[in-house]
């Protein structure tokens, strides 16, 4: 697969599990139809990260493991549908706008940046490094460090996928789509007290 598509995949395999959490806690009925988006995703890394954890202590980090791992959660995206619910897109005003080309500068640059080597130090050694060890061991094994023992990890083993799949480049993509996903769980809690051009703001700050 390309990087693009992986990246694709792994979005809808988040949105899915979150989802499915959101729909067994019974809350996704209260949820506006952006929030329940943007939560499902955000809850959605959690649960491919916690999941792949057991799936690294039994040695079951090739692709078709992943690749079941990854289909199941694409699957479960179908409880994002919710019969009458619509995406609502708010009204902009002059300021509103600037905010949003804002935006899409910024995204211009995060997509230069997700495309590109990774090549500051804490990342090569560590952020994708391990990812990458546990991906050729086919498991998770114990990393000592002197300073601060064991390294607990959750939104790295997100990182296996992307790059079993993808490489390098779905890699630092999907760090991008991360990122941008935080800044959209920001805005739908912004949207409760404030309204769209402050959400925007603060948002915009937050990228």
């Amino acid at each position: 697969m390309t990087a693009v598509a992986v990246v694709l995949l792994q979005i809808l395999a988040c949105l899915g599990f979150g989802a499915a959490v959101l729909r067994v806690l019974g809350i996704d009925a209260e949820l506006e139809t952006g929030e329940h988006w943007a939560l499902a995703f955000a809850t959605g890394i959690g649960v491919l990260g916690w999941l792949l954890f057991p799936m690294g202590l039994l040695g079951l980090l090739g692709q078709g493991p992943l690749n079941a791992l990854l289909t199941a959660g694409a699957v479960a995206a179908v409880l994002l549908h919710r019969p009458g619910a619509l995406f609502s897109l708010p009204r902009l005003d002059a300021a509103g706008r600037a905010l949003l080309a804002l935006l899409v500068v910024v995204l211009a640059f995060d997509l230069m940046e997700g495309v590109a080597p990774p090549a500051d130090a804490d990342s090569l050694a560590y952020h994708f490094n391990n990812p990458k060890r546990f991906l050729e061991a086919g498991r998770i094994f114990f990393i000592p460090l002197p300073l601060n023992g064991a390294i607990p990890q959750l939104v790295q083993m997100t990182y296996v996928p992307a790059l079993a799949f993808g490489g390098e480049t779905a890699l630092t993509l999907w760090t991008m789509v991360s990122g941008w996903a935080a800044g959209a769980v920001l805005y739908v809690l912004c949207r409760r007290p404030l309204n769209v051009n402050w959400s925007l703001t603060v948002v915009l700050l937050f990228l």
